[in-house]
């Protein structure tokens, strides 16, 4: 079925959240830290300079719902982002590509303290069309994500990582100007994943599921 061309950019914008659950890890990976923006307006900012564009977002608030951590969330982060354009852009089954590579850090401040909820880099494409797009980063190679936490143990920071933004309400419509995406603006949510180690029972605790499975074997015993 053929899809008219003014209605590929909605379904693109649908599909954005599916997207950034997608390719925010590998089959092992877990969601470490989910936000949303605070807000509906476009607060990031894409910038085409000749055949070069740069990602900027600076202290865009952001809602922390969930994180991997037993920590109280705050309730506004800043979010901060600084990606580039480090290949060609590409027109692709309709949709656009482009590779980036950046940093990012989400933080709060309480009593002058800033606390670094996550922060790192990731080097990846972004793929989109018409009024919103993805930026997905996956391991390996282990340097496409790399992560530091204040609250998250660095254990449970371990490979795979994978890391996906979301940009929507994209003004004016993704383009592509000199070989690179064109300017805009727009809104951003995220996911970061990792694969923490799984958590081994204790010795104590082996002990008493197992004298609970004998309990039982013997209480069907009897009635038997």
């Amino acid at each position: 079925m053929k899809i008219r061309k003014p209605f590929r950019g909605v379904i693109v914008a649908l599909g954005a959240a599916g997207w950034t659950a997608g390719f925010a890890g590998g089959a092992h990976a877990t969601a470490i830290l989910t936000f949303g923006q605070v807000g509906n307006g476009s607060p990031i900012t894409g910038t085409q300079t000749g055949s070069v564009t740069t990602i900027v977002a600076s202290n865009v608030p952001v809602n922390v719902t969930q994180i991997y951590a037993p920590v109280v969330l705050p309730p506004v982060a800043y979010l901060n982002l600084s990606l580039t354009s480090t290949s060609g852009a590409l027109s692709i089954a309709d949709n656009y590509e482009e590779h980036f590579q950046g940093s990012f850090s989400i933080t709060y401040e309480t009593g002058g303290t800033v606390t670094n909820l996550l922060s790192g880099s990731l080097t990846d494409s972004a793929f989109g069309l018409g009024t919103a797009f993805v930026i997905s980063a996956t391991t390996p190679p282990a340097a496409n994500v790399t992560y530091t936490s204040d609250v998250i143990p660095e254990a449970d920071l371990g490979l795979d990582r994978g890391a996906a933004l979301s940009f929507a309400s994209v003004d004016p419509l993704l383009s592509i100007v000199d070989g690179t995406f064109a300017s805009f603006a727009s809104s951003v949510s995220g996911t970061f994943s990792a694969d923490p180690p799984l958590t081994t029972p204790e010795p104590s605790s082996l002990a008493l599921l197992g004298a609970g499975l004998f309990g039982v074997g013997m209480l069907r015993l009897r009635r038997a």
